[in-house]
């Protein structure tokens, strides 16, 4: 009988001294956790967060917990000029010209913290008549005023019937209260300009495209000839002349940073749009009874993700060279710029004077802040976990 209740008492034992050993590993063995989502933007895969702020956002911009001082990028992009509207004239109408565009600045590991002053340049509008195209707005980081601040500037606004509007630059002006390495800078293009009276009404130039990480801005073209590509922001196209009795074809746009082509120019009406961020196509020209097309939009940027990069530059409308002043005997609208950043293209000119029939050019688009980061662990808040058989542990639990 004793042998029986010595043998029990051992198998109890063991089996106490199994369970507590099991439930002390499970103690050892608990993970730690860390956010599953970001405190900023969205996961793009590898804990890697990226959000961004536009002209609908309002500073300051809150610094998440998940903040990672040593891994994080901010790219900012200044929004483009609008294009002008051009002007009529008897002996041939004055084209307008096409906007700069935004510049590109990105910075690396910032040690921010709170809170972050900032604001997004606002695109300029495109003008009518014989008045230069609004200027674009300058994107700042740290500070909503050109003093202590990170700055991507925004394109300028053309001389109607003179030169394009000059390109946005980057910069650091002052002294900002936390350092950034700035590690890219590219300046946006210039926009195309125009010829002035030529006896045959002038198609618009080119609005210029954001500078991006691969390189500066393109240049809008001039008086008809193909916007230039390159490996950043593409260029709008020059509309079409207008030329008595008949009618030309706008050019096509410059391609984007991934050589998508840009949009195409148009013999019969508006110019085709652009896309991942190339030029928009220039509008037809005309000297028959109808306007002259419109300039294509610039494409978007695509080069962040599907959304985000650097815009190309809407295309100038092409003009009208018809001899009778009757309302739609006008030059084509120019295309807006792509966003973000890209300049807004010229209207094409009008003839003869005196009209009212003068159409706008494009608008410039707005600028945007890019932020992206590494997330840090955050510890889950304490809590209580009942484990079977009546094991309880109280406080903070993290999990791996």
């Amino acid at each position: 009988m004793k042998l029986k209740i010595h043998k029990y008492t051992h198998r109890i034992f063991t089996i106490i001294t199994i369970t507590t050993f099991f439930i002390s590993s499970m103690g050892v063995m608990v993970p730690k956790a860390y956010a599953i989502t970001c405190g900023f933007g969205t996961d793009i895969g590898g804990g890697v967060c990226q959000g961004f702020l536009t002209t609908a956002d309002t500073s300051p911009w809150t610094v998440p917990a998940d903040w990672n001082s040593s891994n994080n990028t901010i790219e900012l992009i200044g929004a483009g000029a609008g294009g002008d509207g051009g002007a009529a004239a008897t002996s041939g109408g004055v084209a307008g010209v096409g906007g700069g565009g935004g510049s590109y600045t990105k910075l690396s590991n910032g040690a921010i913290s709170g809170t972050v002053a900032f604001k997004i340049g606002v695109g300029g509008t495109g003008t009518s008549g014989n008045l230069a195209g609004g200027n674009g707005g300058a994107t700042y980081w740290e500070g909503t005023i050109e003093s202590n601040v990170y700055k991507s500037g925004g394109g300028i606004g053309g001389v109607v019937g003179g030169i394009g509007g000059a390109a946005g630059t980057s910069s650091t002006q002052g002294t900002p209260a936390i350092t950034f390495t700035v590690t890219t800078t590219a300046n946006g293009g210039s926009g195309g300009g125009s010829a002035g009276n030529s006896g045959a009404s002038n198609g618009g130039g080119g609005g210029g495209g954001a500078g991006n990480k691969n390189g500066v801005g393109k240049n809008g073209a001039g008086l008809n000839p193909t916007g230039n590509g390159g490996n950043s922001g593409g260029a709008g196209s020059g509309g079409g002349n207008g030329i008595l009795a008949t009618s030309t074809y706008g050019t096509n746009g410059g391609v984007g940073f991934d050589t998508t082509a840009g949009g195409l120019g148009s013999g019969s009406g508006a110019g085709g749009n652009g896309s991942h961020g190339s030029g928009g196509g220039g509008g037809r020209g005309t000297a028959l009874a109808q306007a002259g097309g419109a300039g294509g939009a610039g494409g978007g940027g695509i080069e962040t993700n599907s959304t985000l990069g650097s815009g190309g530059g809407g295309a100038g409308g092409g003009g009208n060279n018809r001899s009778v002043s009757i309302s739609g005997n006008n030059g084509g609208t120019g295309g807006a710029g792509g966003s973000y950043g890209g300049g807004g293209g010229g209207a094409g000119g009008t003839a003869p004077a005196p009209t009212q029939f003068l159409n706008p050019g494009g608008n410039g688009a707005d600028g945007v802040i890019i932020i992206t980061y590494t997330a840090i662990a955050v510890p889950s808040a304490a809590r209580i976990i009942r484990l079977r058989g009546g094991v309880i542990i109280r406080g903070r639990v993290n999990f791996r």
